[in-house]
């Protein structure tokens, strides 16, 4: 699915035009997939958050690769998301603040509760969204294949 947004975003240094590998997209769906598993049997919010959002960002990165492209930074492949599947702007929203909330936590060394993602706010809204991701995925990769 090429785009001018997309393309832009090559023209910018954001994004890298690259084919994806032989079973490159297939093995990062199922890395996706399985991580996904793994959140929902989390039992810390931590743990659920920490997989939730890695889950979604493998999606993202194979939705950019089934498309040619390569990111430049972590936070591109969600970037690209409205432009690589049919995701909701709200979905896109769940996943930008995800993707902050993460890196707070990460290099900040900010607290999970501070994002009230222990009262099934953005953890069980990033599950979902995430959730559907993953089936948007899968339904491009069926058509591609018929």
């Amino acid at each position: 699915m090429k785009s001018a947004e997309l393309d832009n975003l090559v023209k910018t240094g954001h994004l890298v035009e690259e084919p994806p590998l032989p079973g490159e997209i297939r093995n990062a769906l199922e890395r996706a997939e399985n991580l996904l598993l793994d959140a929902s049997r989390a039992v810390t919010p931590d743990g659920r958050f920490s997989l939730t959002y890695d889950s979604a960002y493998a999606f993202a990165q194979a939705a950019l690769r089934r498309n040619g492209y390569r990111a430049s930074a972590r936070y591109m492949a969600f970037q690209c998301l409205i432009h690589t599947t049919n995701t909701s702007a709200e979905d896109w929203r769940v996943f930008n603040d995800a993707h902050k909330a993460r890196n707070r936590i990460a290099y900040d060394g900010e607290p999970l509760d501070k994002f009230s993602l222990t009262n099934t706010g953005l953890v069980e809204t990033l599950l979902q969204a995430t959730d559907r991701l993953g089936k948007c995925l899968q339904e491009l990769e069926r058509d591609r294949e018929q």
